[in-house]
């Protein structure tokens, strides 16, 4: 286990993290692929990220799903740049979301957990997000406020498996952008 890991598994973080569990209540963003409904979470439970691990790497015992949401519309837009690749851009749909939950912790300030942003957004090494993760699902989060890999703002990771009696969210409105243009006459 890394340095970042272990230090966010130390009893104090834990403390930290229950210390800075709040409501939410408000409007996300979550991009998507249209045939897919803003609240399915079925794709996470296929495919590892930063903040939740998946059955391509981990043992079905070791795996939670997670529904990664932008807490505005130049976020969400980033995030899905960031992880889609360019080639399929005519498939994305972006969903405003209206979340109420209980149990949120905010993780935002990084040096204050004791960790290293540029570990943290590494591209292809999830460690220290699952670490994180791992301490707030433990702490009883719904979900976890942290910064944006795009550096544009923050995100708002909900953890649909730990939801409370009384969450609840719900579809605003949908934009299916148009982010490409045919450049056929290029070629």
């Amino acid at each position: 286990m890394g340095e970042t890991q272990t230090a966010l598994m130390r009893a104090d973080v834990g403390v930290f993290v229950r210390q800075r569990l709040d409501r939410l209540a408000g409007t996300v963003w979550r991009g998507h692929g249209r045939r897919y409904n803003a609240l399915d979470d079925g794709g996470s439970r296929v495919m590892s990220a930063r903040y939740h691990q998946a059955i391509n790497a981990f043992p079905p015992d070791d795996v939670w799903p997670a529904l990664y949401t932008g807490l505005d519309l130049a976020v969400s837009l980033a995030e899905i740049m960031r992880a889609r690749p360019t080639s399929h851009p005519r498939d994305v749909r972006f969903t405003e979301l209206m979340v109420e939950l209980g149990a949120v912790a905010d993780c935002r300030d990084l040096e204050a957990l004791g960790i290293d942003s540029v570990r943290l957004f590494a591209d292809f090494d999830y460690s220290v997000g699952h670490a994180l993760a791992r301490v707030v699902r433990a702490a009883g989060g719904e979900g976890m406020l942290v910064p944006s890999a795009s550096l544009l703002g923050d995100n708002l990771v909900i953890f649909p498996d730990l939801l409370r009696t009384g969450t609840s969210m719900g579809v605003v409105r949908s934009v299916d952008p148009n982010l490409t243009k045919d450049r056929g006459w290029i070629e």
